[in-house]
């Protein structure tokens, strides 16, 4: 199992040379696209913490939040992080993002095959709290993922 690196990932997923398509891809899939004043990326720690990178601001005022998420290597699922754990420190499991996101809307971008996939976050939070039993049961559907210093538990899913 190879090693993550949250800090570079993190590096990895703030780099601008994507950032055009994605924006792009929000302008040209949201209703109402005509309406879209701006797409800006916001690096608060407040906004982070709730999953959210970025903001469209509409023309009437109103506001679409995305947390992006940018993978190197193409993959055939949705990892849906439920929760991570520090084992060597004893510090009790860290809800994932699948609990602690307040943004609108998931991206997941795989650059190196043009893939987006779009998830509007309070959907998936419904359906993973009416099937988590189900979706947790399936073959092959648990990934622990090894980071530095920590691991990260995730179902896959396919949509």
């Amino acid at each position: 199992m190879s090693e993550a690196d949250f800090k570079r990932d993190l590096a990895y997923s703030y780099e601008e040379n994507d950032d055009k398509v994605l924006n792009n891809y929000y302008i040209e899939k949201f209703p109402l696209a005509d309406y879209i004043e701006t797409v800006r990326f916001d690096e608060r720690p407040d906004l982070q913490k709730r999953g959210i990178d970025k903001i469209i601001h509409m023309k009437n005022g109103g506001t679409i939040t995305v947390d992006e998420k940018k993978y190197r290597k193409n993959h055939d699922n949705v990892l849906l992080e439920v929760w991570s754990d520090n084992g060597e420190t004893g510090r009790e499991k860290k809800l994932g993002w699948l609990y602690t996101d307040t943004c609108d809307y998931i991206v997941e971008y795989t650059p190196c095959v043009g893939k987006i996939i779009l998830l509007p976050r309070l959907i998936l939070q419904m359906a993973w709290s009416k099937h988590k039993h189900i979706w947790m049961k399936l073959s092959n559907a648990v990934a622990k993922l090894q980071n530095r210093g920590y691991v990260t538990v995730a179902v896959k899913q396919f949509f």
